[in-house]
């Protein structure tokens, strides 16, 4: 996990962008698997160790503290958990990607799952790197020696949604992970993936 200033070789090598990602706990594997549909079309899946997570989620989680011009931890508490609940509310109105395969490719819709049906690429990731602008962290994703790579931009309410979705996971995976408590999440029905 490192951060550097923006990517000049994201902008050289034209790597993918995540468009929407559905993220899941794979039990068996106990890791995190990030379903992902990217900018050209394609599907990317995308395994995380606990590891690496637990050491980009806090890092996450100041970049939206250092948003506030907040001194006041009451009012900052209570500025974050509105903006979360928002988050919340707006991440149920998406559905998971959808890998299509050859035959269903055009019925594929914006807001449909990302599931994998068919083939996609799929790769372990080893390191995150971070460039942060002003309201959008943008993260670069990638496999040892860079074989494979990819670039997911967070807007604020973006990140949000994926944090959300994050810690329902890690509190399934049963991994530690410290979680702010403005970022309660509502836990009715086990979660077995999250877009």
């Amino acid at each position: 996990m490192t951060e550097n200033p923006p990517f000049p070789d994201a902008t050289a090598k034209r790597l993918p962008v995540i468009d929407r990602v559905t993220s899941k706990y794979d039990e068996v594997q106990d890791r995190m698997l990030f379903v992902c549909a990217m900018n050209d079309e394609s599907v990317t899946s995308i395994w995380m160790t606990q590891r690496l997570l637990t050491r980009f989620v806090p890092i996450l989680l100041n970049w939206l503290q250092e948003q506030m011009d907040v001194s006041d931890k009451v009012q900052a508490e209570a500025f974050h958990s509105l903006a979360q609940t928002r988050a919340q509310v707006a991440m149920k109105e998406n559905s998971p990607v959808i890998a299509p395969t050859k035959r269903d490719e055009e019925e594929v819709q914006r807001n449909t799952p990302v599931i994998v049906s068919g083939r996609a690429d799929e790769w372990l990731a080893t390191t995150i790197t971070l460039s942060k602008r002003p309201q959008e962290l943008v993260l670069k994703i990638s496999e040892a020696d860079e074989v494979n790579a990819v670039v997911l931009p967070l807007p604020v309410a973006a990140l949000r949604q994926w944090l959300c979705a994050l810690q329902l996971l890690t509190k399934r995976s049963e991994w530690a992970v410290e979680w702010p408590t403005w970022l309660a999440t509502e836990e009715s029905a086990p979660v077995s993936s999250i877009h």
